[in-house]
């Protein structure tokens, strides 16, 4: 899919995978952070960070520094103070935001106090903005182009997701609600190829646009929360867009601008033999002007025309972070 309109703006991020693509369809640039892609150098490149060797910087993507894009975002995962250090002094003229994508502790990545001076810190969860001084984004970015149009009804509810020490409760949930008559598609991946131990329940990765084709032939998607958002999710956006209820146990969605209680069953708030009625009744459709704010390209074009300016300090953490790749 072509973009209608190129941005100005480059995402900086591992390549290849469905989010990097989102990006270059809503007219981003994207680059990877690091050279390397196979296993070997990506050994070798974690050994040179992890024992801080001399000469990290070798590894760093030069490619970023020709990119001509006023505007930079740099995803959570894989980006070390060395690496922002780096891109802030080599972009002296760029606005360039550091852009959380999970919840502050939930995934490997740099906590908020340890980003460079002059990098803008943004979340997606109020909670977390509140906690950490950070920017909170108002619209979620979707991935619009790998959405598919509503096909046969194959499954009443679907969830497909990494384990992330949930695989037990899915498990438990998927069985009670098979013991409702309901016919479910549980699809639990491991938390990374190399992630040990392996459980039966684990699934091959699946592809966003199988993920996308399974949603489809789906009455609703389960959005099973680690740790309670308050705000709502990449996940929660897909359901609506996807014209698909949600069951979810993040209670922060009833603050959202796509809630709307014929839509959603929070897991928690009502008797769970209450879902098959609620699988049955109508969905209200959420109303083209709040999906078209979170389409990618729109949700983008107002994160970089927000008012500039980093906060005035760092809050201390009060969770655990990695400060790694």
């Amino acid at each position: 899919m072509q973009p209608k309109q190129k941005l100005d703006l480059l995402v900086i991020m591992p390549g290849g995978g469905y989010v990097c693509e989102g990006y270059r369809n809503a007219g981003c640039d994207c680059i990877a952070p690091y050279i390397g892609k196979s296993l070997v150098p990506r050994v070798l490149r974690e050994l040179y960070f992890r024992l801080h060797l001399p000469g990290q910087s070798l590894w760093y993507n030069r490619q970023v520094l020709h990119n001509p894009c006023g505007n930079i975002i740099v995803r959570d995962p894989q980006s070390n103070v060395k690496y922002l250090r780096w891109l802030r002094a080599n972009k002296r003229q760029a606005r360039i935001f550091f852009l959380y994508g999970n919840l502050v502790g939930n995934a490997r990545h740099i906590l908020p106090a340890q980003i460079p001076a002059g990098i803008e810190r943004w979340t997606f969860d109020r909670g977390d903005s509140i906690r950490y001084d950070m920017h909170c984004r108002k619209n979620i970015d979707c991935y619009d182009s790998f959405f598919l149009s509503k096909g046969e009804t194959l499954y009443d509810v679907l969830f497909v997701g990494a384990d992330k020490g949930r695989a037990e409760k899915l498990l438990k949930l998927q069985s009670d609600m098979e013991a409702l008559g309901l016919k479910t598609c549980f699809y639990i991946t491991s938390d990374g190829r190399y992630a040990f131990p392996r459980k039966k329940c684990y699934q091959p990765y699946l592809p966003y646009k199988k993920i996308c084709e399974l949603t489809s032939h789906s009455r609703a998607i389960l959005n099973y929360c680690i740790r309670e958002d308050e705000s709502a999710t990449q996940r929660d956006y897909e359901a609506a867009f996807n014209g698909v209820k949600l069951i979810t146990n993040n209670r922060g969605i009833m603050q959202s601008d796509i809630y709307h209680e014929n839509n959603v069953f929070i897991l928690g708030t009502r008797p769970l033999s209450e879902l098959p009625d609620f699988l049955r009744s109508p969905l209200r459709a959420v109303d083209a002007d709040i999906l078209d704010r979170h389409r990618a390209a729109n949700a983008l074009r107002e994160l970089i025309e927000s008012p500039a300016g980093t906060e005035a300090q760092h809050s201390e953490p009060n969770e655990k972070g990695v400060d790694t790749l």
